[in-house]
């Protein structure tokens, strides 16, 4: 069994640091309020996976995937590269190369394994002018799209695709009544309007620009970030392809249409600007864990805002959902709800510069806390539930990352694995003042008794046990050290600082962990 502790300095003011390439890297903050386990990313050098203090757990030679990596509970890498699915083994062997056998799709950014362990994946179908045109679309001068987005399900065996959703197959325009898919949008939320394309940026090659997805296994529901029409939208993955190209079938009876839609209601006829709160997001995905469980957490970029340019992190608590998967709506309104049942941002958080014009995502963790990704400036930060910095990364030799994923130290990949932590990415290693304690075993049992009194500690030792003692600060100082084998031993404290300290000992002869005590100086 394993135990850890993290200590970390608390900051009680506003955090200020902005992490570019060339400025600060690796751990610049980490307090006992994180949740800890280990932090997976890839940089223009490897894949890495650290601990909370930055040090090197593993490492494997993937650069420049598309765009995410992966760690699976069998403890393999699976990522996307070259439109292609590798999957990679602890040890950085390659193990599985799926490459879909239909020639007109091209892999991009997402991949999740399945329960039935075929690989979900976010694509691309190669597109002409005349397949948009067939559908009813109309390019802006200038404009020439030539690809759209599509979800496939690949056959672990052989890289066979066994599903597909097209999202050419759910779309409308109301312009012109002698073109294809002519309709009123009012009327069909359950389609997506080609005329609410955004132009603002990324018009070449893309359409509707799908950049990341989620899977409900219990729903059988995919969720996907439609970055170019600022929206989350959730389909049914329980159809066949044939059903998933039409509006009726599956659990839902609705095929492949749109379940459910979030982020901007004037796309379908509702609202207006005041209701338009979503911008270039990415990342959704299901909440599993703590008070907001099966709600929808997103990183809300904050992209070309009217209002101003800022990032935030939405939590979404979706309507009910029916027992075939429909998401309720009262006639007449957009799907709610009207607002975010929680915001994470400059104004709700204790840092001062949350904000990445594109990719990024943001995770709840199993204590609560929520994990975001910065992509712009390469930073992963974990907050508190109320919204207190608890852990702040700038990722090494990079401005640039897609996302990054924490996982717990209880996370079955690492069972059985040597989880030795190495050196830290960036060298020399960050000033900050970063103490990570990790015990292989328990603590031993032994007989010494520990009492606090005032500015003093108290230690009865029966066996006259010969051991060492550190009394540790929560930035991870060691300010005193003593030892004994006596009886009975009474320290005077050295500090006169108030606060959380923590008190370690171990046997003398062979520094095995014998206790681990909070306490506070008050």
């Amino acid at each position: 069994m394993r135990s850890l502790l993290l200590l970390a300095i608390i900051s009680l003011t506003p955090w200020t640091l902005i992490a570019q390439w060339g400025g600060p890297e690796g751990v610049q903050f980490n307090s006992d309020d994180s949740y800890g386990g280990y932090t997976m990313f890839e940089n223009f050098n490897a894949t890495f996976l650290v601990n909370n203090c930055g040090e090197i757990i593993n490492q494997w030679q993937v650069t420049n995937s598309d765009l995410h990596t992966k760690l699976l509970p069998d403890g393999q890498l699976v990522y996307i590269q070259n439109n292609r699915v590798y999957v990679r083994d602890w040890d950085d062997n390659i193990v599985q190369i799926l490459q879909p056998g239909d020639d007109d799709i091209v892999l991009v950014y997402e991949v999740i394994e399945l329960p039935n362990k075929n690989f979900l994946c976010l694509a691309r179908e190669l597109y002409s002018d005349q397949d948009f045109e067939d559908i009813g679309y109309v390019f802006e001068p200038g404009e020439s799209a030539s690809r759209i987005d599509a979800v496939v399900e690949l056959d672990r065996a052989n890289g066979n695709v066994v599903w597909r959703w097209n999202l050419s197959d759910h779309v409308i325009q109301q312009r012109d009544p002698t073109k294809p898919n002519f309709g009123v949008v009012m009327d069909n939320p359950q389609l997506l309007d080609m005329d609410a394309v955004l132009t603002f940026d990324w018009t070449f090659q893309e359409s509707f620009m799908i950049n990341g997805m989620d899977y409900n296994p219990e729903l059988d529901q995919i969720v996907l970030s439609i970055r170019k029409l600022n929206e989350i939208a959730i389909i049914d993955h329980s159809t066949t392809t044939e059903e998933a190209a039409g509006s009726s079938g599956g659990n839902s009876g609705m095929g492949g249409d749109i379940l459910y839609r979030w982020g901007n209601p004037q796309n379908y006829g509702y609202g207006d600007e005041n209701t338009h709160l979503s911008f270039y997001q990415h990342n959704p995905n299901w909440i599993l864990h703590g008070e907001h469980a099966g709600s929808i957490i997103y990183f809300n970029n904050g992209l070309d805002r009217p209002q101003g340019e800022y990032s935030e992190a939405f939590i979404i608590n979706t309507p009910s959902v029916l027992s075939n998967g429909i998401y309720q709506r009262e006639e007449g309104r957009a799907f709610g709800p009207e607002t975010p049942t929680k915001i994470y941002s400059n104004q709700t958080t204790n840092v001062n510069n949350l904000f990445s014009e594109y990719t990024s995502g943001a995770k709840v963790l199993p204590n609560g806390n929520i994990f975001i990704t910065e992509g712009d400036d390469a930073i992963l930060r974990e907050f508190t539930p109320d919204g207190q910095l608890a852990w702040e990364y700038a990722v090494p030799s990079t401005g640039y990352i897609f996302r990054g994923v924490r996982y717990g130290d209880d996370y079955p990949a690492f069972e059985g694995r040597d989880l030795t932590p190495g050196q830290t990415i960036e060298q020399p290693t960050s000033d900050y003042d970063c103490t990570l304690l990790v015990s292989t075993e328990d603590v031993i049992q032994s007989s010494l008794e520990v009492y606090f009194d005032s500015h003093q500690v108290e230690i009865i030792n029966p066996d006259q046990i010969n051991y060492t003692a550190d009394i540790i600060t929560l930035s991870g100082q060691a300010i005193q050290t003593f030892g004994s084998d006596r009886l009975h031993e009474t320290v005077q404290l050295d500090t006169q600082h108030l606060g959380l300290y923590l008190l370690r000992i171990r046997d003398g002869d062979t520094g095995e962990l014998l206790d681990t005590v909070k306490f506070i100086l008050n």
